[in-house]
Parts: structure tokens; sequence; C-alpha cells
């Protein structure tokens, strides 16, 4: 079943948007709010996406399958990467999301 892999990705997407939140901080205004707002909006769908999962018996088909999970965070990676690279941020060497993400 599809239930552990989904606690996993959301856990690696929920580290994602945590990472690129405190990376943002550093970011001019404009910048800072566009990887805030692309945060804050992977966030809403992955808490819609979990309550929907949530509220489905346990033998029901999935809403919400680690691949969706996981197809979210690479999107939000590139797309703060993007934000941070245009900006000149180089992530510290404890902060690499790719290792984090592509390893589960």
């Amino acid at each position: 079943m599809d239930e552990e892999a989904r606690a996993q990705e959301t856990r690696n997407l929920l580290h994602c948007i945590v990472e690129y939140r405190t990376a943002a901080e550093s970011l001019p205004a404009s910048e800072k709010d566009n990887v805030v707002s692309e945060c804050n909006q992977a966030e809403q769908w992955l808490r819609e996406k979990s309550q929907q999962q949530d509220a489905l018996p346990k033998n029901a088909n999935p809403v919400l399958w680690s691949s969706d999970i996981k197809r979210k965070a690479e999107i939000l990676d590139a797309f703060c990467k993007r934000m941070l690279r245009s900006s000149k941020w180089s992530p510290p060497s404890n902060a690499d999301t790719d290792t984090d993400i592509d390893s589960h």
C-alpha cells in the first residue's frame, strides 16, 4: 500500500517547504514573497489533500498518492531554486533539498 510512501513524501515536502521559507528570508522582498507564496500554496494543497485522504476508509482508493506529493515537491524545488539562483543566493552546504527529496 502507498500509505508508508505517502507519509515519507509528506515529510519530504514539509521539509522542503521549511527549508525554502528559511532561505527566502535572505531574498529581496519581491523574490521572498514569491517563494513564500509558492511554499504556502504547496502546504495548502498538501493539507487539503491529506484531509480528503484521512476522511476515506482505509480500503478506499487513495485521493493522494506518494507520487503526487513527490511531484509537488519537485515543482516547488524547481521554482524556488530558480528564484534563488536569480538572486545569486547559494544554499548552505547542509541544506541540500534535492538529496532529501530524491533519496526516498
